[in-house]
């Protein structure tokens, strides 16, 4: 079964394609359609309330599905098998819980890893508080994975930051990614308070936190890096943990693989979402701006009605992508971003570094591409997914893949252009010297530029090639 993504089909492209060294390539038409198909097998315990899904380092193919109520699953797509990592208890009302795992830089070597979510210590405070500060709270803990690397060791978890305090429930951002500097980034939204605070910087609400968790300054179980850009600042109030601000709600972090930079979907809330490129200080204008519309922030979330059309803009960094809302808020939330992923899977297709995002709400996919400046060349929006896209990742074996709330297993966007190629059309003399590709037992490696070993479960077999 599958799901198109568009009111119109084609017919199926081959799906060899032919691996050369990377290129940049040039601008043609986006793809047409774009369809949604289940991937390998379903678990045997059907994913509740997946939020994200993250492959497990030294294991490739093998993911860790988050669900929001705190169960943790191992999962196994190229067999179905699934087997219950651990268990936490969040508090889960309106948009809590638990929202991911991010595994240490190290994981192979240490087991480490780190869970973001709201403590059942939130459970039974007054709801949606605007304005008046409430004691909703979250916390980043560490724990540590098994022998196996299969399940957590059941060892108690260690607190490395609390950061309080939102309104109400929702608008927490809570996820976390490290970056290629090894740091950790959080992200925080606004905390349903109309972002009285996102400016000030003496919160951490609706910021991109960064962290050393290797190190701990005094008092601390981590510490602040040197470089940070507020570290120096005169204000003993402001948060020196902050890396960048001015975000409504920053609900996933990714990395672009190439180069590491660091891309934020921040929700909007009444005409525009964005997607933008993360940067050291950079503010994103929350409230005075959303994404490219001024913003009216001397009214409340139930006064608010249309933007302003005029706004002090200095100091504030215009996002990348703006993602205007169907329609205003007034009418119904119709918009609510999920990624980015910056591909990078195959060097050689049409889609090398086209920017993937969902919208969770419209239920849709979108695929963007840049242009030198960083600003929209070309876009296409694909409706209408069966199901609410909560996450999309890109995986080791060169695919894109999603997961939607209501949804009990990962998909993959079946399109030519996002596999890597097949190896059956390499033929050794002319294979390019970064490519390796080499059979153990019934399963297919490649190995790129000698940096990974990755299982590519879904070539089919024989392979026609043989290790150098």
């Amino acid at each position: 079964m599958s799901v198109n993504l568009r009111f119109i089909s084609r017919p199926s492209l081959a799906l060899a394609l032919v691996l050369v060294p990377a290129v940049v390539p040039a601008l043609c038409a986006l793809p047409e359609t774009m369809p949604l198909k289940p991937y390998m097998v379903a678990p045997a315990a059907p994913f509740k309330d997946c939020i994200s899904f993250q492959e497990i380092p030294g294991k490739p193919g093998k993911f860790l599905i988050t669900q929001k109520a705190g169960t943790l699953l191992y999962y196994d797509p190229a067999t179905g098998a699934s087997s219950v990592w651990g268990q936490l208890t969040p508090d889960t009302q309106y948009e809590e819980g638990v929202n991911t795992i991010v595994f240490h830089p190290g994981f192979v070597q240490n087991g480490r890893y780190f869970a973001l979510y709201t403590p059942i210590s939130n459970a039974g405070l007054p709801g949606l508080n605007y304005g008046h500060p409430g004691g909703f709270e979250q916390v980043l803990e560490e724990y540590t994975a098994d022998a196996t690397h299969t399940k957590a060791s059941g060892q108690a978890p260690k607190q490395i930051m609390k950061i309080c305090c939102q309104d109400g429930p929702g608008h927490s951002g809570m996820y976390a990614i490290f970056g290629n500097d090894g740091m950790l980034y959080i992200t925080t939204g606004d905390g349903n308070s109309d972002g009285r605070d996102t400016q000030t910087r003496r919160t951490f609400l609706g910021t991109v936190s960064r962290i050393d968790i290797d190190h701990a300054d005094a008092g601390k179980n981590y510490a602040i890096p040197k470089d940070n850009p507020f570290v120096n600042d005169g204000d003993p109030l402001v948060k020196k943990e902050i890396w960048s601000y001015g975000w409504r709600q920053p609900y996933k972090i990714m990395k672009d693989p190439l180069n590491g930079d660091l891309w934020i979907g921040n929700v909007g809330g009444w005409n525009e979402d964005h997607v933008s490129k993360v940067g050291k200080g950079l503010n994103f204008g929350w409230p005075i701006t959303e994404s490219t519309q001024c913003f009216d922030n001397s009214k409340t979330m139930f006064q608010y009605t249309a933007p302003l059309a005029n706004c002090n803009r200095t100091g504030i960094t215009p996002p990348n992508i703006p993602v205007p809302h169907s329609m205003p808020r007034g009418n119904v939330n119709t918009n609510c971003v999920m990624g980015p992923v910056v591909y990078r899977g195959n060097p050689a297709s049409s889609l090398y570094g086209a920017v993937f995002f969902a919208d969770h709400t419209a239920q849709s996919l979108w695929i963007v591409r840049l242009d030198a400046n960083g600003k929209v060349a070309e876009q296409k929006n694909y409706p209408k997914t069966a199901f609410q896209i909560i996450h999309i990742q890109e995986s080791s074996d060169g695919r894109i893949l999603v997961a939607g709330l209501g949804s009990n297993q990962l998909y993959y966007l079946d399109d030519p252009a996002l596999l890597m190629g097949h190896p059956t059309a390499i033929q050794p003399s002319a294979r390019p010297a970064s490519l390796h590709v080499v059979e153990k037992g019934s399963k297919s490696f490649y190995d790129v530029a000698g940096k990974r070993l990755v299982e590519m479960p879904f070539f089919a077999r024989p392979l026609s090639v043989t290790a150098r």
